[in-house]
C-alpha cells in the first residue's frame, strides 16, 4: 500500500528544534501510476528474475493552492527500531532496491501543479527498474519517495531544515528458492520480588527477532512465564510488521503477577506470516526461552532469621543452664515427724 499517502513525514536535522507548526506544511502525495494517471494499485509490486528490465510510473500529486516544486528519488528498505516497514534518507548510500530503481536525469526535481476544482494537480513520472544480473533470489523492498525540504529558524534562532516526506513502497520477489525462516534469540529475563513475603512479582524480559530467510515477515508475538508448580503467565506483544530478510528486531517487556516458585521457564514465541504479493503462508511457531531464577528473598531472609535466632536461643541455654535458687522452697517430706521428746527437770 502507499506509504502514508496524502500525509507527510517530517525529519529535523537540528537536534532539539522546534516542531513546525501546521502552517508550515503542505500535503502532497505519491502513488503507481499508469502512463496517464493513478491506477489504483496499492504499491509498486513484481515478480522479476535476475537481470529483468522493468519499465513503470509513479504519479506526484499536490493538493496545495500554489504549484510545489519536490525532489523525486529511490530509497532502500530499512527497518524502524519498531518492526515496521521504513526508507532510507536520500543521503544514504542506497545498496539495494534503491540502487535498483532509476529515473529520467530531469525528474529528481519536479514541479506539481496546483489543485483545481477537478481534484489535486498531478504529475506522471517514468521509472525503470533494472535487476540486477546477480540478484539473489527472495524478497527485496524499496520504495519511490517524493520530498520537500525548507528551512527556517525556531524560536532559539537556530536555523532547522524540515524534510517532509512520502512514498510508495516497491516490493520485488526475484525467482529462485524461498525459504522463510524465522529465530527467537537471546532471551533474557530478571526476577523483581515484593516487600509481600508471599505475594507476586514481576519478570523482566528481553528478546531479539530474526529473519533468518529470505522473505518478508510478519510476525506475532506473545511471552509466557511459568514454575515448577506449573502456574504461569502469558501475554500477547506488539507484533512486527515487516520484518525484512536479513533485519532483526529487539524488545523487552513485563510480566507482572508471576508467583515466586524458585525455579522458572521464560519464554517468547513468535508465529511468523510471509507477506508481499501472492504470498500468505503461516509458519510454525518458534520458541526462544531460557531459565531464571524467582525466590521469594523476603520469606527467605524471614525465615533465616527465625532458625538463627532459634539457634541462638539454644546455644545460650546450653552455656547457662537453668539452676535452682539457694532461697526455693524445698519440697515437702513424705516421712512422719520426728516425735518431740519432753525433759522435765
Amino acid at each position: 500500500m502507499a506509504i502514508a499517502a496524502c500525509a507527510l513525514v517530517a525529519f529535523p536535522v537540528v537536534a532539539g528544534a522546534a516542531a513546525p507548526t501546521a502552517a508550515d506544511r503542505v500535503t502532497f502525495g505519491l502513488t503507481p501510476s499508469s502512463v496517464s494517471g493513478p491506477d489504483g494499485r496499492a504499491e509498486l509490486a513484481y515478480a522479476v528474475s535476475p537481470g529483468e528490465v522493468l519499465y513503470d510510473h509513479v504519479a506526484a500529486f499536490n493538493y496545495s493552492s500554489e504549484p510545489l516544486t519536490l525532489q523525486l528519488y529511490p530509497s532502500d528498505a530499512v527497518e524502524s527500531g519498531q518492526g515496521s516497514f521504513g526508507l532510507a534518507l536520500a543521503t544514504a548510500h542506497q545498496v539495494g532496491v534503491g540502487s535498483w530503481i532509476s529515473l529520467p536525469a530531469q525528474d529528481a526535481t519536479i514541479t506539481v501543479p496546483a489543485r483545481t476544482a477537478l481534484g489535486p494537480g498531478t504529475l506522471v513520472v517514468p521509472i525503470t527498474v533494472h535487476v540486477p544480473a546477480d540478484a539473489t533470489p527472495g524478497d527485496h523492498a524499496g520504495g519511490v519517495l517524493v520530498s520537500l525540504s525548507t528551512t527556517g529558524r525556531n524560536g532559539s534562532g537556530q536555523e532547522i531544515t524540515l524534510d517532509q516526506r512520502t512514498g510508495t513502497r516497491v516490493l520485488m520477489t526475484v525467482s529462485g528458492t524461498l525459504a522463510p525462516q524465522l529465530a527467537v534469540t537471546d532471551v533474557h529475563a530478571s526476577y523483581g520480588g515484593t516487600a509481600d513475603p508471599v505475594g507476586a512479582g514481576t519478570v523482566h524480559l528481553s528478546y531479539t527477532v530474526h529473519n533468518a530467510g529470505n522473505v518478508d515477515l510478519g510476525v506475532a508475538l506473545k511471552a509466557s512465564v511459568s514454575g515448577l508448580l506449573g502456574a504461569g503467565v502469558q501475554a500477547r506483544l506488539p507484533g512486527i510488521t515487516f520484518l525484512l530478510p536479513g533485519a532483526s528486531v529487539s524488545g523487552s517487556t513485563q510480566l507482572h503477577g508471576v508467583w515466586p516458585q524458585v525455579l522458572s521457564h521464560a519464554s517468547v514465541t513468535g508465529t511468523a506470516r510471509t507477506i508481499g504479493t501472492g504470498k500468505n503462508v503461516a509458519l510454525a511457531p518458534v520458541t526462544g526461552s531460557t531459565t531464571l531464577w524467582t525466590v521469594p528473598w523476603v520469606l527467605v531472609i524471614i525465615v533465616v532469621v527465625l532458625i538463627l535466632a532459634a539457634l541462638l536461643y539454644r546455644r545460650h541455654r546450653k552455656k547457662h543452664p537453668r539452676r535452682v535458687s539457694a532461697h526455693g522452697t524445698r519440697p515437702p517430706s513424705t516421712s512422719s515427724p520426728d516425735p518431740k521428746v519432753e525433759v522435765s527437770a
